[in-house]
C-alpha cells in the first residue's frame, strides 16, 4: 500500500479489514481505491458506509 500513499501500516490493515468485513469483498483493487481516497480511519468508515448505503461496488 505504500505505492498508494499509505505509509501507516495500521491504516492499511484497517482498510483491508473494512473492505473484507464491511463490504464482504475480497478485492485488493477495492482496498486500493479506498486507500487512494482516504487518509484517516474516519474517512475509511465514511466511505465504507456510503458504499454499503448506495451499494456502489
Amino acid at each position: 500500500m505504500s505505492k498508494e500513499g499509505i505509509q501507516d501500516v495500521e491504516l492499511a490493515l484497517y482498510i483491508v479489514n473494512a473492505v473484507l468485513k464491511g463490504l464482504h469483498k475480497r478485492s485488493f483493487r477495492q482496498a486500493i481505491r479506498i486507500a487512494k481516497m482516504c487518509k484517516t480511519i474516519e474517512q475509511v468508515d465514511e466511505t465504507i458506509q456510503a458504499l454499503k448505503k448506495y451499494d456502489l461496488k
